[in-house]
């Protein structure tokens, strides 16, 4: 289970901690790779773990079918089961297919596009403060109403 605590730390390690202190807690990852903004990423079966240019935690991202928690609450892998947290987020954003809970520090990828049933696409991502705080020009307000089908 993943557990997640508010800006502060995922199963534990807390964000800012070092690689050495990710895998300590995590384990050897099965494998590493650079993304396209030289942030190194230990990826694990069923998550990763990404770290800034000087090797500190700031990003969790997990796989669809995870259990996760956040803030001691579980987490349902459809949209209906998000709604509780935009709830409690108060100012949900979207921004090209994430919805973002910046007063949580979750985003929700790829939740509100698809309700058919495919997974493939869905990832939970946890960040450490300051993490999506600067808008892009897509960023808008996400409307709670749950999304309609286009026929």
């Amino acid at each position: 289970m993943i557990s997640y605590k508010g800006y502060e730390s995922v199963n534990g390690v807390p964000f800012g901690a070092s690689k050495e202190e990710v895998i300590r807690s995590f384990g050897n990852p099965n494998m590493e790779t650079l993304d396209n903004s030289g942030n190194r990423i230990l990826m694990y079966d069923d998550f990763s773990v990404s770290l800034d240019k000087e090797s500190k935690f700031f990003y969790f991202s997990v796989c669809p079918g995870s259990e996760v928690r956040i803030n001691g609450s579980p987490v349902s892998w459809k949209f209906d089961g998000i709604r509780k947290f935009i709830e409690i987020d108060g100012n949900p954003r979207e921004d090209s297919g994430f919805l973002i809970l910046k007063n949580l520090g979750v985003a929700f990828v790829d939740f509100h596009n698809s309700e058919d049933g495919d997974m493939s696409d869905k990832v939970i991502v946890f960040f450490r403060k300051g993490g999506f705080d600067r808008p892009t020009e897509y960023e808008k307000p996400f409307n709670l109403e749950k999304p309609k089908r286009n026929k």
